[in-house]
């Protein structure tokens, strides 16, 4: 496969720690960069084109964002499938398995993310 040279600015303390992950991975930092964008562009693909999907968003956020996750979830149980919550040093965390249209996975996703949590869609295939 062709290769494409571009460049990127990335603040130092990130350049540091990608340096470090190369080393302690024994992998090459393009190839370290190009498996996290291609994991990137993947989440993403699932979040910009309608179509039906499953997948697990995780969700992080101080525990008084506790009610706020509360009431998306409800809002949007028609794709909620399944619901795990723990608190863990200090952080509410969710695990929410969803399934349906991916538009509303993605309107879920934004809703988590406007209140102040971190949250992040893990796609899921519908077929083996």
């Amino acid at each position: 496969m062709a290769k494409r040279r571009f460049g990127v600015s990335i603040p130092e303390d990130l350049a540091q720690r990608l340096d470090e992950a190369s080393r302690r991975l024994g992998v090459e930092r393009s190839r370290l960069v190009e498996k996290a964008v291609e994991a990137l562009l993947e989440d993403y693909r699932h979040l910009l084109t309608r179509h039906s999907c499953s997948g697990i968003i995780i969700v992080s956020c101080p525990p008084r964002g506790e009610a706020e996750i509360a009431t998306a979830v409800e809002k949007f149980r028609d794709i909620v499938a399944a619901r795990l919550h723990s608190h863990t040093t200090g952080r509410c965390i969710e695990a929410l398995i969803v399934e349906g249209d991916s538009m509303r996975i993605a309107m879920l996703h934004r809703q988590l993310e406007s209140v102040g949590c971190g949250a992040r869609y893990i796609s899921m295939p519908l077929h083996p």
